[in-house]
């Protein structure tokens, strides 16, 4: 029976291209083929010493890390006499993406210029500037998590943000207003396998302006910003099939010496199917603030799309989501999908009720190659309870 276990191991470690002798001592890691990304880069995913023992299953759990790297290709890895051999390509890293969202009375339009391999360190890097129904957003982003070492490096986030908010109830607009906002967030992290910890300081403006443009709002607050991500997934073609869970923590205190508390939480599993896939996700969030400062903006997204874009201002929230993704044809797929809803309004908005509420719909999506968010979705969504219609429009990224 051992001999059957061993034979099947060569038989995918051959196919996996690659090759070993037998559990050694490892002397020395080479990197061949990286044009930009950094050698030392490249060898911290092996997460060994060397002098340290290197067995099948480190190969094996090696190779995994590489693979899901977005930056390089592995062409090749193989240890032979004390040396770890492993042959990349670097991948084009520096893309020029379109931002444009319809929904409802709502618009954006922009670029997004995104590198995910800045300096060959494999860091993001991402600049954006958009225009909206309230006026000019803009984005400076960077994010490395093993830019000090394996474990540990840093993301900054500087974000300027206007939204226009036109909350329906049975096609008639309850309320609308124009929601402005300066965010920046600082979090040094510590990264252990599939997870990822982070906490840092976090500062906040935000104004509310009404349609005559009366500034009827308007607060500050400081505070710290934690998160810890999880993701357990291989990837696909198109997408992913697998786990990844957030959680996020903010506290603050805002210029009136309020305390803040704000808890979210994030699930979504994905599963392929041949060239189909099934999605789940439950999401969903409390805050102790029930004003305009830590309303959570929801509709438009995967969970609400029973709303319009940014349309729902929430204190709580808790979504649902089932999808079924059939493909059709190159990189394209047709999900029905259905939601469910649970949402306590903020108290300025219909006196902070809750509302319980079930969508279906319809989306065609395009995926560019090995990314989870589509290039290009257009999307149908039918509010039972409402008994409102919502149409998406989606091409690129969006902030």
């Amino acid at each position: 029976m051992q001999s059957k276990k061993m034979y099947l191991i060569l038989i995918i470690c051959s196919f996996l291209n690659i090759s070993f002798s037998h559990a050694d001592i490892l002397k020395e890691i080479r990197v061949m083929g990286n044009t930009k990304s950094k050698t030392s880069v490249v060898k911290r995913y092996v997460h060994k010493k060397i002098g340290e023992d290197l067995a099948v299953e480190d190969i094996k759990a090696i190779q995994e890390r590489l693979l899901k790297l977005h930056q390089i290709r592995l062409e090749k890895i193989d240890f032979k006499d004390g040396i770890l051999l492993i042959e990349v390509t670097d991948k084009w890293s520096l893309f020029p993406v379109p931002m444009i969202t319809q929904s409802g009375d709502y618009y954006s339009r922009g670029i997004l210029i995104y590198e995910n391999n800045f300096l060959g360190a494999h860091g993001t890097m991402a600049t954006a500037f958009a225009w909206t129904n309230s006026g000019f957003n803009g984005l400076l982003y960077f994010q490395d998590e093993s830019l000090v070492n394996e474990n540990i490096g840093f993301k900054a986030l500087l974000l300027r943000k206007a939204d226009l908010i036109e909350f329906e109830r049975h096609n008639g607009i309850v309320s609308r207003f124009e929601s402005r906002y300066d965010t920046f967030i600082f979090t040094p992290n510590y990264l252990s396998d599939n997870q990822v910890y982070k906490i840092g300081p976090i500062l906040i403006n935000k104004s509310i302006v009404d349609d005559s443009g009366n500034e009827i709002y308007k607060r500050s607050a400081y505070g710290l910003f934690g998160r810890h991500h999880y993701q357990k997934y291989q990837v696909t073609d198109t997408q992913y099939e697998g786990l990844i869970t957030t959680l996020n923590t903010t506290f603050a205190r805002d210029d009136t010496s309020k305390s803040i508390l704000l808890i979210e939480g994030d699930v979504k599993t994905s599963y392929a199917i041949d060239e189909n896939y099934i999605n789940f996700t439950m999401q969903g969030h409390y805050s102790t603030d029930s004003s305009y400062l830590y309303s959570k903006l929801i509709g438009g997204n995967e969970g609400n799309r029973g709303y319009d874009k940014q349309s729902v201002p929430t204190k709580n929230n808790l979504s649902g989501m089932i999808q079924w993704q059939q493909y059709l044809f190159y990189r394209t797929f047709v999900a029905p999908f259905y939601e469910y809803n649970i949402i306590t309004l903020i108290d300025p908005i219909l006196d902070g009720r809750t509302i319980k509420e079930n969508s279906v719909g319809l989306s065609l999506r395009y995926f560019f190659k090995k990314i989870s968010i589509p290039a290009v979705l257009v999307e149908y969504a039918h509010n039972i309870e409402d008994n409102s219609e919502h149409f998406h429009l989606n091409i690129g990224l969006s902030i």
